[in-house]
């Protein structure tokens, strides 16, 4: 019998104190997104920690987007299906977000896009050259869909100038078809494989209280460091609206100070994991701490 998770029934809501930053300095922030026509996967996914990040000037830009041919059901950012227009001059706008905001670190993730030929790899590449060509001391880091799984595409993405490559597996195998039904674990190992074997690491996110249990979580842990992922971030999930899965488990600080440490013996160097961690949660520190216990 699989050992549960200690922790709370999300059948009882639970209330969380989360910092929201400067209101100001949040509106500024936005105003600058809007005036480029960018959105933010903080907004369209409904990230408890954007109040915090916007206020100082940090966001992780959604490309590709503004709908997803997907339906996960853990995630609220916008479904449309097929037929979805492409964004135009997106790099550009991109481009054009750094040179006036000066980040030191940039987050780019994307809608999956299954309508487009490549998923989207091109775009990834191209806004990685450009990007450093114009702006190389800025940190980039790409979360990208598992572009069908294409070997040839995730090794175009793997190979360009970013600095952190990664996909998320979100979740444990056996809650895909009620989680992520459009999705495959194996493809989604298979992605992190790839990108691990070109770069000799990969990054990826695990979001808890889905209704997965401690066994499973520590299985997980052991293939994704099979698979060569060195970067792993852990959170606890929150239903961002009612048609979205709910909560099922809400876990306490000890136990991801514990979930971390499993992680870790069973081979992933780098985990950062909390309550409110995601993968893009502040990425650059995790990326900078990362690098001094590599340099070290």
């Amino acid at each position: 019998m699989k050992k549960q998770n200690a922790g709370t029934p999300g059948g009882t809501r639970r209330m969380f104190k989360k910092n929201i930053g400067s209101l100001g300095r949040l509106h500024v922030h936005k105003a600058r997104l809007r005036q480029l026509g960018l959105r933010t996967v903080c907004e369209n996914a409904r990230c408890p920690n954007i109040g915090e990040c916007f206020s100082l000037g940090h966001s992780t830009i959604i490309a590709l987007g503004p709908g997803c041919t997907r339906r996960c059901s853990f995630c609220s950012v916008w479904k449309q299906g097929t037929n979805l227009a492409k964004p135009k001059d997106e790099v550009n706008r991109i481009i054009t977000y750094v040179e006036k905001t000066s980040p030191s670190y940039l987050v780019v993730t994307s809608v999956t896009r299954d309508d487009l030929p490549d998923g989207g790899a091109s775009f990834f590449q191209q806004l990685a050259v450009r990007l450093k060509s114009v702006a190389p001391h800025v940190g980039l880091e790409f979360l990208i869909p598992d572009l069908h799984g294409c070997e040839e595409f995730v090794i175009l993405v793997a190979n360009s100038p970013a600095d952190v490559v990664g996909h998320n597996v979100e979740t444990v195998p056996s809650l895909y078809p009620q989680v992520r039904p459009q999705a495959s674990f194996e493809r989604s190992l298979s992605v992190l494989r790839t990108i691990a074997r070109v770069r000799g690491g990969a990054k990826t996110a695990v979001l808890t209280g889905l209704g997965e249990t401690e066994d499973e979580l520590e299985e997980l842990f052991h293939v994704l460091a099979g698979a060569g992922v060195n970067m792993l971030a852990i959170g606890q999930y929150f239903q961002p609206s009612f048609e979205n899965v709910p909560v099922r488990r809400y876990y306490s600080d000890a136990e991801f100070v514990h979930l971390a440490e499993t992680a870790k013996k069973a081979g992933i160097t780098h985990v950062f994991a909390g309550r409110y961690v995601r993968s893009s949660y502040m990425a650059h520190d995790f990326f900078r701490q990362t690098l001094r216990q590599e340099v070290s």
